[in-house]
């Protein structure tokens, strides 16, 4: 069994075992580092995008929605010079952007 299937199985063992749907576990994730502005969300932002080919449509329309208005907060914020970034330093922006072009370079 490859890596790639042996850990999509783990995660939805996981996910059965806990009684949980991946909008509690992801979207709560997403909800926690968004805005951080350490190394793990990097990290959390690699396993996001490799998994989310195998996310529900319901946690993709979610994390979609909500990054889509941190990013106007953040594009905001900087604009008016706050040093308050909602998401985070630029190197956290630019990792979020990776996610945010999950849909964007769909259209």
């Amino acid at each position: 069994m490859s890596n790639e299937k042996l850990e999509a199985g783990l995660a939805s063992r996981l996910t059965q075992e806990l009684d949980f749907d991946d909008v509690i576990l992801w979207h709560g994730a997403f909800s926690y580092y968004c805005g951080r502005a350490t190394i793990a969300v990097s990290a959390f932002i690699s396993d996001l995008i490799k998994n989310w080919p195998r996310l529900s449509k319901k946690v993709r329309s979610l994390i979609e929605r909500d990054l889509e208005r941190a990013f106007l907060e953040d594009d905001d914020l900087r604009a008016n010079g706050a040093s308050y970034k909602r998401l985070g330093h630029d190197c956290d922006r630019q990792e979020w952007g990776k996610v945010r072009r999950l849909w964007t370079d769909k259209i």
